[in-house]
């Protein structure tokens, strides 16, 4: 029982905190920029460009879930 609750403690470290974090939204924030920036290529509106942005930055943490799983 306490190599489990050590493992799920470490756990915890490595994938909850704040260099995870700082992670995460670094590939958020690209991802929304390169959402934006193929809409706008592809001769989408400044509002296209968001909505296919904030899409793109949904799927990936998605993503990262399942591949967790």
């Amino acid at each position: 029982m306490m190599e489990l609750q050590g493992a799920t403690a470490a756990n915890r470290l490595r994938w909850k905190g704040p260099a995870e974090r700082g992670r995460t939204s670094l590939l958020l924030v690209l991802a929304i920029a390169g959402g934006a920036a193929c809409a706008r290529i592809a001769g989408g509106t400044d509002v296209q460009s968001g909505l296919v942005g904030f899409g793109r930055a949904a799927e990936l943490p998605s993503r990262e879930r399942v591949a967790s799983k």
